[in-house]
């Protein structure tokens, strides 16, 4: 047992220099995106993908390392273990002395992974907790089947939930925006739902948990942009970039608090985002990542076990130079 435990904690150390890597390569890629001239939803599925790549490569040697051992296991075919070729040894079936020094930093590693982890689930109960509670002090919009009308002095406006999302907004919004600004504010955040950037954020959290720190932020900062774009350029679609241009700035003026020292939506970006709108409207496309997203993991396991060998050879060579340095 303390064995296979050792060899475990072994692996997780190899998957998080296979992490490292892809994320060291992914950051530069996430600073491109945000330059890139494209379609805003183009930006964003490129941001999603690209937040990706870390897990990916774990996936990838996740599957490769393990794989023989699990046919070795079920009785199907013998691993490689007893003709190593004087490189290193990864192998759950058969499992070696353990190097102190990656036991170390697996056990570290799986720590901060389930840390990171259970503040996120934290995060999102909480969430869901007050998203409950709104939906049960909402009642039906006037606006349409998918509006949820809360009463109340904030200003709100945004799509909620990550399965069922809708479209919340508050009484004083409804009051104090003009009915055209009203369904141009509203048909933004329609745009959030249909894309279900909700579950995209949530999507983007998990795939950080397998990546290196700084990715994460990196990912969420480029995706934000564009997917905010992106839903500037649904309601440019129907109502015109001049009038979307406009529903922005009148929201972020009803966000000002009476002390002007806390700005929280009007600065670069609000200015980015409506001389956008003004110069020329981005082109409208939908969200592709979070369907292509999953289908290239899905691809990835099948692809990764029938290379496992010439995989899993790799792995181990690259763990007898780290202990060999």
């Amino acid at each position: 047992m303390i064995a296979t435990l050792g060899a475990f904690l072994e692996t997780v150390a190899v998957l998080a220099a296979a992490s490292a890597l892809a994320s060291f390569a992914v950051l530069p890629a996430l600073a491109g995106v945000r330059r890139l001239r494209l379609a805003p939803a183009v930006r964003a599925d490129l941001a999603l993908a690209a937040a990706a790549l870390p897990a990916g490569a774990v996936v990838v040697v996740a599957v490769a390392v393990a794989f023989p051992s699990a046919l070795d296991l079920l009785g199907f075919v013998a691993d490689h273990c007893d003709d190593h070729g004087g490189h290193g040894h990864l192998c759950l079936a058969h499992p070696g002395v353990a190097a102190p020094s990656l036991v170390a930093i697996g056990a570290l590693v799986v720590a901060s992974t389930l840390l990171r982890a259970g503040r996120w689930v934290a995060t999102r109960a909480a969430a869901a907790r007050d998203l409950a509670a709104l939906l049960r002090l909402g009642v039906p919009a006037a606006e349409g089947p998918d509006v949820v009308c809360v009463d109340g002095r904030t200003v709100l406006c945004h799509a909620a939930g990550a399965w069922a999302p809708r479209v919340l907004v508050s009484t004083r919004l409804i009051a104090g925006l003009p009915a055209e600004l009203l369904s141009a504010a509203l048909e933004h955040e329609r745009a959030h739902v249909r894309r279900r950037d909700v579950l995209a954020r949530d999507v983007l959290t998990v795939l950080g948990l397998l990546a290196w720190p700084g990715v994460l932020s990196a990912a969420v900062a480029a995706w934000e942009q564009a997917a905010e774009e992106a839903a500037d350029a649904a309601a440019a679609a129907r109502f015109g970039g001049p009038l979307t241009a406009r529903t922005l700035i009148a929201v972020a003026r009803m966000s000002l608090s009476p002390a002007p020292a806390a700005r929280p939506i009007v600065g670069a970006r609000l200015e980015q985002r409506v001389r956008a709108l003004l110069d020329r409207p981005p082109r409208h496309r939908p969200a592709l990542a979070l369907v292509a997203v999953p289908a290239l993991f899905v691809g990835l396991v099948p692809l990764a076990a029938l290379n496992a060998e010439p995989l899993h050879h790799a792995a181990e060579t690259a763990l007898h130079y780290i202990l060999e340095a």
